[in-house]
């Protein structure tokens, strides 16, 4: 009798039955389990054996790191500049102006004298920055100290140097390091400002900040409707990144101009157009702004107000 073709299993051995069981794989769990929770209960013995022979550890006090003025005050190379160049015109370009002359009281950074008693030397103005002027200025807290000088360093080669005769190269003799009431320094006197005075002066920051920048929008619209429109749009949508491009071109920084460029629709579809436009159009762009700040600003109705939406 012939074999059939198709019966495959004809010759080979049987295979072999599977052996396995729940109770086998849940006791080798358990014995796992119990391996572990013994290292553990003996390395505990062992540390509770050492930290009883040592007593009590100190941890001494623990606070913010003061940091190092001196090497911030001697680093002022030309990214220190250009950082100082975007944080001045997000921070401060709203009460003292792209070109530091300064509006509504704040003071004009080339003619005028410093109105703190701590001087007007590299460190007395970043002690401003820590701790604020008045209820009109509050204290920069969440800015960190490199940007802090980074800002005073900024302004003190851009608006001062050369034109204010009140500059100083070095801090006066007998301004203490580190500043009272900074991480380190002395306990300030001083009590601090009523919320609500800090409160207020938040608020006419932002708010001098949006009128300079509807301001600034309006003229440009003035000079030429269609090569100002997409910054406008841009404007509408995202303030801030208006404001820098506003700072890069006051300072003439056309890298940081076009960084600003590049990021303006990171968050958003709304502002492509900016960021799309070509090579050509850009450089147009930046060259009319160039030249709207150096120009003298015409008397003009109110602007219309670019308040983006919600």
């Amino acid at each position: 009798m012939s074999a059939d073709p198709h019966d495959h299993g004809a010759g080979h051995a049987p295979a072999p039955a599977e052996f396995s069981h729940p109770l086998l794989w849940t006791a080798a769990l358990l014995i796992a389990c119990l391996g572990l929770a013994g290292w553990f209960i003996y390395w505990f013995g062992v540390g509770s054996n050492v930290g009883r022979d040592h007593g009590v550890l100190s941890l001494g006090k623990v606070g913010p790191v003061e940091p190092d003025h001196a090497a911030l005050i001697a680093k002022r190379d030309d990214a220190v500049i250009d950082r100082g160049a975007l944080l001045y015109g997000q921070q401060c370009a709203s009460c003292h102006l792209a070109d530091g002359h300064g509006q509504n009281g704040a003071r004009n950074f080339a003619a005028d004298a410093f109105k703190s008693d701590k001087g007007n030397g590299p460190y007395a103005m970043y002690l401003t920055l820590v701790t604020g002027y008045g209820a009109a200025m509050p204290a920069f807290k969440g800015m960190p100290p490199a940007d802090k000088y980074a800002v005073v360093h900024y302004v003190r080669e851009k608006f001062m140097r050369g034109k204010n005769s009140s500059f100083a190269e070095a801090d006066k003799a007998g301004l203490t390091w580190p500043p009272p009431g900074a991480a380190g320094g002395a306990k300030s006197s001083a009590k601090p400002a009523p919320v609500e005075s800090l409160m207020a002066g938040l608020a006419a920051q932002a708010d001098a900040k949006q009128r300079s920048l509807d301001r600034w929008i309006a003229l440009a619209a003035q000079r030429d409707a269609v090569i100002s429109a997409p910054l406008a749009r841009l404007a509408a949508a995202k303030p801030a990144s208006a404001l820098l491009i506003q700072a890069a071109v006051a300072s003439d920084d056309r890298a940081a101009f076009d960084a600003v460029v590049r990021d303006s629709a990171s968050r958003g579809s709304s502002t492509d157009e900016l960021r799309l436009l070509p090579a050509d159009r850009i450089d147009q762009l930046f060259s009319f702004l160039k030249a709207l700040a150096s120009s003298p600003t015409p008397p003009a109705a109110s602007p219309t107000p670019v308040h983006g939406g919600a």
